[in-house]
């Protein structure tokens, strides 16, 4: 995108480009109102709605602009990862795993001011660049250049506002709040409540979607398998369901899990719900497996606490047979 809007300057018709580039930005806002609308209920479109439905859309209009004015930084990033990689993969072949994770990286980055505007000095440098193309080839568009660049120039300042973490006072929640989060809980609930039957082999699907005519997605993960087991417990402690179900069900999905096949205690990473089979590509992820085996440790002192011993200690032989070693 960087590279047209130069050349669109040079070429003297910078406001298509201009407009197809905005274009492609603004297709989540589009994409998000679309589906907001085609799935909200006519019976429910009330001021609440609007107010929640601004709130997405201002929301989504703050990622646009972001998007926008981080044009000529994000350029430069993934154009030299690309030639690193190429160097690295074809030349050199050295530091094919010189990588860092995205939380290690965010914890060495200084957030001050000094230091945004020190990563972003490609902007200032785009921001010239279009100026003096447009001044040269396309005088008439020197106003949309100017705001293309002044948008540009405010990144650092933007982003560095933005960042900034804000002094929240934490006060109790009164009684209003808490309904409201109650209800968002239950609601969330809902979604388990649904799936988690016999005929999903109390297995919950790992997502939905309403869009599709088949709605739901035919495969599990010990991750979503953690979830499913941590929301009900979440649903009997927040007494949405009595311990009688609540028990029911963790019984069912621990003896699905005792009837997948496992590599050394642990689960593959994806399941068939209907046959109860591992999926290609089979692989063990030590991170769903750690979400599964935390999940066990809530449900162990569940059941502890619910005077459930056998299934206390069927929960027990699963989370002890899991090989982290």
């Amino acid at each position: 995108m960087l590279l047209l809007m130069l050349l669109s300057f040079i070429c003297g018709n910078p406001l298509c480009t201009f407009i197809i580039i905005l274009a492609i930005i603004f297709l989540p806002m589009i994409f998000y109102i679309k589906e907001l609308l085609h799935r909200q209920n006519k019976k429910m479109f009330t001021f609440k709605y609007y107010n929640n439905l601004m709130f997405g859309f201002l929301s989504i209009l703050y990622r646009i602009f972001i998007t926008f004015i981080t044009i000529p930084y994000y350029s430069y990033v993934y154009l030299d990862a690309f030639f690193k990689a190429l160097y690295r993969m074809n030349i050199s072949h050295k530091n094919l795993l010189n990588w860092v994770t995205a939380e290690e990286a965010a914890k060495n980055i200084k957030k001050d001011l000094t230091n945004y505007i020190n990563q972003f000095k490609v902007n200032y440098i785009v921001s010239i660049l279009i100026l003096i193309f447009a001044a040269i080839y396309s005088r008439e568009f020197l106003i949309i250049a100017i705001l293309i660049t002044i948008g540009f120039a405010l990144a650092p300042l933007m982003l560095w506002s933005f960042s900034r973490q804000k002094d929240i006072v934490l006060d109790n929640l009164n009684s209003s709040q808490n309904d409201k989060l109650k209800d968002m809980a239950y609601r969330t609930w809902l979604y388990f409540d649904t799936l988690l039957t016999e005929d999903n082999n109390y297995l919950i699907p790992d997502n939905i979607q309403l869009n599709r005519e088949n709605k739901i997605y035919g495969k599990t993960s010990p991750t979503d398998i953690g979830m499913s087991i941590t929301s009900v417990i979440s649903a009997s402690e927040l007494g949405f369901i009595n311990d009688s179900k609540a028990l029911f069900l963790l019984g069912n999905i621990i003896t699905s899990i005792e009837t997948l096949e496992k590599w050394n205690g642990h689960l593959y990473n994806w399941y068939d719900i209907q046959k109860m089979e591992k999926v290609v590509p089979y692989v063990i992820s030590s991170v769903d497996s750690g979400n599964l085996a935390a999940a066990l440790v809530v449900a162990k002192e569940f059941c502890h606490k619910k005077n459930s011993k056998k299934l206390y200690e069927r929960i027990s032989k699963l989370f002890d047979n899991m090989d982290f070693s």
